[in-house]
C-alpha cells in the first residue's frame, strides 16, 4: 500500500512535470512556427487582389501549427476579416493592435481549457495588423500518449520493487524469524539438540548465532546435571548399603550385650551354686550353715530361674 502511494504521487509529480515541459516548449515552438506562418501569410495578404484571395488565405493557415483563429485588423481594433476553426473565436483581449510588437502575450483563456498564444503581426504598405490565435492547450490524446509510457514504467518499476522487496524481506527475515520461533518452541518442548542456520540479515544472525550458543550451554548444563544426580543416586545407594550394615551391625551389638548380659546374670549365680553345693558334698558343716547355705542355694537357683 505504502509503495502504490508512493508510485502514484511520483507517477502524478512526473506527469505535471513532463506536462510543463511538454507546454513550455509548445509555447517556444508555437511563437518560432507562428512568427514564419504570420510573415508567408502577410506577403500573401500584400499580393491579394481581392478579399476573396486575402480570405482564402487567411483560411489556409487555419489548424496549421495549431492555430485556431486568424484575423485582420485595423489599427483602431476593428476587424476587417476573421476566421475561426468551429467553436472558437478570436479575441484581442486588450490588446491594441495599432503597436504590434510581434509575440504580445500568452494568457489563459477563460473557458479553462488551456492556455493560447497571441500574435499580433504588423503589415506592410498599410495599417493592419495580422492577429493569429494558437491553442497552447493539451489535448487528451497527447496526454495520454505521453501519460501511458509514464504509467508503464511506474508499474512495471513498482512491481519489480515489490517483487524485490518481498524475495528480500522473505529470504532475510521472515524465514530467518520462523525457523528461530520453530527452534524456540522445540526447546520450550524440552528439545536441546536444536540449532537454527545463521543467516538473515545482521540482527537476524546475531540473533541465530545468540540463540545457538544458548541451546548448546542449555545443553552442558543438562548433561552435568545429569551427570550430578547420576552421582547422586550411586551415593544414595552407597549410604543405604552402608546404613543397612549399620543397622545389621546395631542388632549383633544388641544381641551381644544381650548375652553378655544374660551370661553375666546366670554365670554368678550358677557359680555360687556351684561353690555352696561343693561345700555341702564335702561335709563337716553344722545343722545351721547347712540350712543356711541351703538357702542360698535356693536363692541363686530362683534367681537364675
Amino acid at each position: 500500500a505504502l509503495l502504490a502511494v508512493v508510485f502514484g504521487f511520483t507517477g502524478m509529480a512526473l506527469l505535471w512535470v513532463l506536462r510543463a515541459s511538454l507546454t513550455t516548449q509548445r509555447q517556444e515552438l508555437a511563437v518560432h512556427t507562428t512568427e514564419a506562418i504570420a510573415a508567408g501569410t502577410a506577403e500573401r495578404l500584400a499580393h491579394a487582389a481581392s478579399e476573396v484571395e486575402r480570405d482564402r488565405a487567411l483560411e489556409s493557415v487555419l489548424g496549421r501549427a495549431g492555430i485556431v483563429s486568424i484575423g485582420l485588423f485595423d489599427y483602431g481594433g476593428q476587424a476587417i476579416s476573421v476566421r475561426n476553426l468551429e467553436g472558437r473565436e478570436l479575441d484581442l483581449g486588450g490588446s491594441s493592435p495599432s503597436r504590434p510588437r510581434g509575440f504580445h502575450q500568452i494568457r489563459v483563456r477563460a473557458n479553462g481549457q488551456g492556455e493560447e498564444l497571441l500574435f499580433l503581426q504588423p503589415l506592410r504598405g498599410g495599417r493592419r495588423t495580422l492577429a493569429l490565435v494558437v491553442d497552447l492547450g493539451i489535448s487528451r490524446a497527447e496526454l495520454s500518449r505521453m501519460a501511458r509510457p509514464v504509467l508503464i514504467y511506474l508499474f512495471t518499476s513498482g512491481l519489480l520493487l515489490l517483487g524485490f522487496g518481498y524475495f528480500a524481506m522473505t529470504r532475510f527475515l521472515v524465514n530467518p524469524l520462523d525457523s528461530l520461533t520453530k527452534a524456540t518452541e522445540s526447546v520450550a518442548a524440552g528439545r536441546l539438540d536444536v540449532t537454527v542456520p545463521v543467516r538473515g540479515g545482521r540482527e537476524i544472525a546475531a540473533a541465530a548465532r545468540t540463540f545457538n550458543s544458548m541451546t548448546a550451554t542449555l545443553r552442558d548444563n543438562k548433561e552435568r546435571i545429569e551427570k550430578h544426580v547420576k552421582d547422586l543416586e550411586q551415593a544414595t545407594r552407597r549410604l543405604e548399603a552402608t546404613q543397612d550394615q549399620l543397622v545389621r551391625s546395631a542388632k549383633l551389638a544388641s544381641v551381644g550385650s544381650l548375652a553378655a548380659g544374660v551370661a553375666h546374670e546366670v554365670g554368678n549365680p550358677v557359680s555360687a551354686i556351684i561353690g555352696l553345693s561343693e561345700v555341702l558334698i564335702e561335709g563337716g558343716l553344722e545343722a545351721d550353715e547347712s540350712d543356711e547355705y541351703n538357702r542360698r542355694i535356693l536363692k541363686e537357683a530362683e534367681r537364675v530361674n
